[in-house]
């Protein structure tokens, strides 16, 4: 088990930071845009279905601030958000 973690634990150092938004459109429907946000942008981005709330929750992960604000820009004028 410590071998596997010391194998990993490079992807943990550094300042990660986070923005969450949510939206209503169904994940299906956001699979190319999702990967266009990773292509263009250096940031990591998950999907997670909140069933009892009716939206998915976006998650973008980036090293840069500017890398996440811009992504998050992108993502704004290209995925309908909601309010949470």
């Amino acid at each position: 088990m410590r071998r596997m973690f010391e194998e990993v634990a490079p992807e943990f150092d550094g300042d990660r930071r986070s923005r969450t938004v949510h939206t209503a459109e169904p994940e299906a429907d956001l699979v190319e845009r999702l990967g266009e946000i990773q292509r263009r942008f250096d940031v990591s981005v998950g999907c997670y279905p909140d069933r009892e709330a009716g939206h998915n929750r976006l998650k973008l992960t980036a090293d840069d601030e500017t890398a996440l604000a811009d992504a998050a820009a992108w993502l704004a004028d290209n995925v309908a958000l909601v309010d949470q």
